[in-house]
């Protein structure tokens, strides 16, 4: 067969092929190997990462059910470059990729998941190929042997490299308590898209809101009603206080736990406290736990605490930053700014002008 292509546009560049010798040779290129790595001797289309090191293309087709099956094949890749095709087929087929070991397949999958989708069946039914692809593409599992997609330890193992595994999984999978329980243990908040049984399942939701407080907003009512649950949420998250019935805002130990949650944020919870609580004097020990994390917090309280003057010095001893939150007249005592600046010397942009110019700062 003669080939006479010309022009053949890659990276900017133009590619002649020409028949010499009964060989394949490319010319206007930096090298041979970079010809070798970049044309697909049965197209002859530049292609990325399909052949590099001498590996090379089968001539092959895909049956009715979409299986790879060798039909004819590319000799050996001479050095000057690519060799003759033997007995070329007369129906043009679709290429399938024959790795020569699980290490070669692994190789290419790594630079270009989507080849799974060329693999022969061998490597379809190999599980390190599969979560290999699955690691870098979630769909890269639709390709997957139904030996694979059928045996749930190899599910969860692919579970565990791309939670997006899920939404190609079987069905029964999907709703398979193993597997709801491994997704709520990697993330939270998939409890928001698990069937709606989970839902109530207690030990389900636990573990949802251990990972992430905020998920328990998908738990069912009576489950955001639990204490327990309430109180694992928060400990994540103190936000998830606002998901909590009145009476859990009304708990001073409640609010406490949830202001000092492990997310950065949980300070921020003292705003779903109860206003009965809220108008308390025991309320201001949660205001001083609060500010102690995030200066913020103190825009959240009612103005009463921001006008209290013995409070709001007590305050700026803990977090000087406060200041900023304080109006006249008080961010123009002379006590209560010396000792803002005293626990944060930047507090001071945030006095009176007078107390400004008076200390020498703008």
């Amino acid at each position: 067969m003669n080939y006479h292509i010309k022009y053949l546009k890659y990276k900017k560049k133009y590619f002649e092929l020409k028949q010499k010798g009964g060989s394949i040779n490319c010319t206007k290129l930096t090298n041979l190997k970079q010809c070798r790595d970049n044309i697909d001797p049965v197209s002859l289309e530049p292609i990325n990462p399909y052949n590099t090191n001498n590996y090379y293309l089968t001539d092959v087709g895909k049956d009715g059910k979409g299986n790879c099956y060798k039909k004819d094949v590319w000799k050996k890749i001479h050095p000057e470059g690519w060799g003759e095709k033997i007995s070329p087929s007369t129906n043009v087929p679709t290429k399938c990729i024959f790795p020569s070991d699980e290490t070669e397949a692994l190789d290419i999958i790594n630079r270009n998941w989507i080849s799974i989708e060329d693999f022969d069946d061998t490597y379809k039914n190999n599980e390190n190929v599969i979560l290999a692809a699955t690691y870098q593409y979630a769909y890269a599992f639709t390709f997957a042997s139904d030996e694979i997609k059928r045996n749930i330890e190899i599910v969860k193992k692919a579970i565990n490299a791309n939670l997006q595994v899920y939404r190609y999984i079987l069905p029964e999978f999907q709703n398979n308590r193993d597997i709801i329980m491994l997704m709520v243990q990697l993330d939270g908040s998939f409890l928001d898209f698990a069937p709606e049984q989970f839902k109530s399942d207690y030990n389900i939701v636990l573990e949802a809101v251990k990972e992430n407080g905020l998920a328990i907003q998908f738990a069912s009512n009576k489950l955001k009603n639990d204490r327990n649950i309430l109180i694992e949420a928060i400990k994540q998250n103190g936000l998830a206080l606002e998901f909590g019935n009145s009476t859990f805002k009304n708990d001073y130990e409640i609010v406490k736990t949830a202001i000092n949650g492990y997310d950065m944020d949980s300070p921020q919870a003292i705003q779903f406290a109860s206003n009965d609580l809220k108008e308390s004097d025991i309320f201001k020990k949660l205001i001083l736990d609060a500010i102690l994390k995030d200066n913020l917090i103190f825009s959240l309280v009612p103005s009463r605490f921001k006008n209290d003057t013995k409070f709001v010095l007590e305050a700026v001893k803990i977090n000087g930053n406060i200041l900023k939150f304080i109006k006249e007249p008080l961010n123009d005592d002379d006590f209560i700014v010396k000792t803002a600046i005293s626990s944060k010397p930047e507090a001071i942009k945030y006095a009176s002008i007078r107390l400004r110019n008076l200390l020498g700062k703008k």
